[in-house]
């Protein structure tokens, strides 16, 4: 496959947890996987900022402005087989979004998204350790991530 550049969006709350999602049944990529908050391919004339304010209100139903959304890093996705006829390949680019989540309502897409929870994000380190729970294979991005959150949260 030709490469591809996606997005990411991880949605911290005011408790320090994290929003993670199980992907819906009928996906193609990685179904009933546990993953990022929210995520996307980037269209033409799109960016990683856009792809992820776009996807957060597809998903989730969630309303976030452009300029609460924070830049983390970017990274080389390794080539990945899904099935026999589809190699994904791409760049990342990774983003972080702080929201109060009272009374937060989401609405989920379902044919996307099966279900969200919130986690703490040192509960959720040790879930992806521990490989308890079936995450999608994203380490590099896992681990960069929470190098970040020990270094602003701890």
């Amino acid at each position: 496959g030709l490469y591809h550049r996606g997005s990411h969006l991880w949605i911290l709350n005011e408790r320090q947890q994290v929003l993670i999602q199980l992907r819906a049944p009928q996906k193609i990529s990685r179904p009933n996987q546990l993953d990022v908050s929210v995520g996307g391919h980037v269209a033409a004339g799109d960016d990683g900022l856009i792809t992820a304010v776009k996807e957060a209100q597809e998903e989730l139903g969630l309303h976030i402005a452009p300029e609460r959304v924070e830049f983390l890093f970017s990274y080389e996705d390794p080539p990945r087989t899904e099935r026999e006829d589809y190699i994904e390949k791409g760049f990342t680019d990774v983003h972080l979004v702080q929201i109060d989540s009272d009374g937060l309502v989401l609405t989920l897409q379902p044919d996307e998204v099966s279900e969200v929870r919130w986690v703490p994000w040192k509960e959720l380190e040790t879930m992806m350790h521990e490989k308890t729970l079936p995450f999608v294979h994203r380490s590099d991005e896992y681990q960069r991530l929470f190098e970040i959150f020990h270094e602003r949260l701890e």
